[in-house]
């Protein structure tokens, strides 16, 4: 998302909190997701609509100003792990293998048939993929 698009989600979050939260929140599970999970997207907005508009807006800014930490990824002192759901609406797959080639020191694992919440949408794959990366 670019950062006059930040600036945009910051203003409607401004005006309207809970409404920002209804509608957003479901666009980052994959379309097929969003009936099936219903109870797990609606326990995030739950959970978002008891998050303070500032908490919102800052980290949407933060997220907006973040500086570029690609070197990271280049030359990491410790291995890197990208966890990715293979139908993420947000950060679409692509993206991520290109951040996965960056360097060797980087590993890609993808969870099928999932959004952006691979912990709702494939716990158990979920799982394994940070087993994976802790061991």
């Amino acid at each position: 998302m670019e950062k006059k698009d930040r600036d945009r989600v910051i203003e409607l979050v401004k005006k309207n909190h809970a409404s920002f939260v209804r509608q957003s929140i479901p666009m980052l599970f994959r379309p097929v997701n969003r009936k099936r999970f219903r109870a797990g997207v609606n326990g995030v907005k739950e959970k978002a609509l008891k998050t303070p508009v500032q908490g919102i807006i800052a980290a949407l800014s933060g997220m907006r100003d973040r500086p570029d930490r690609e070197i990271l990824l280049k030359f990491p002192p410790y291995p890197v792990h990208i966890i990715a759901g293979e139908k993420d609406p947000r950060i679409p797959l692509q993206e991520s293998i290109e951040m996965s080639e960056i360097s060797e020191h980087v590993t890609l694992h993808v969870i099928l048939g999932s959004g952006h919440m691979g912990y709702i949408e494939a716990p158990k794959q979920t799982l394994e993929a940070l087993t994976t990366a802790l061991n």
